[in-house]
């Protein structure tokens, strides 16, 4: 089930950088995009915290393999989040082709 719910998650994160990506240039994200970041990130928090639990009940839980794996997902998907904050901000800053400066998140 944990499994499914990440690649839920992962699926609305792929979605809406789409959505992001469909914006007319120079038109920055609105306030409902940076919430469904904002919700996106709780998300993905929850997640840790039920594989945390799912894998102190009995060792390995049957969705995620090893803690290793769990945290190198979690790792790629706090890149990922930063990494998208990150372009959102220097779209509202009016510089959407400069690198951002950091994720913040890691």
């Amino acid at each position: 089930m944990i499994s499914k719910l990440w690649k839920a998650a992962q699926t609305q994160l792929e979605a809406h950088e789409a959505h992001l990506a469909e914006l007319p240039a120079g038109t920055a994200a609105s306030e409902a995009d940076a919430k469904t970041l904002a919700t996106l990130a709780r998300t993905v928090r929850e997640l840790v915290a039920l594989d945390s639990a799912a894998a102190g009940e009995g060792g390995k839980s049957e969705d995620e393999p090893s803690p290793a794996e769990g945290l190198r997902r979690v790792d790629e998907l706090r890149s990922e989040l930063g990494r998208r904050l990150g372009a959102l901000a220097a779209e509202e800053a009016g510089t959407a082709g400069a690198p951002p400066h950091g994720d913040g998140l890691t």
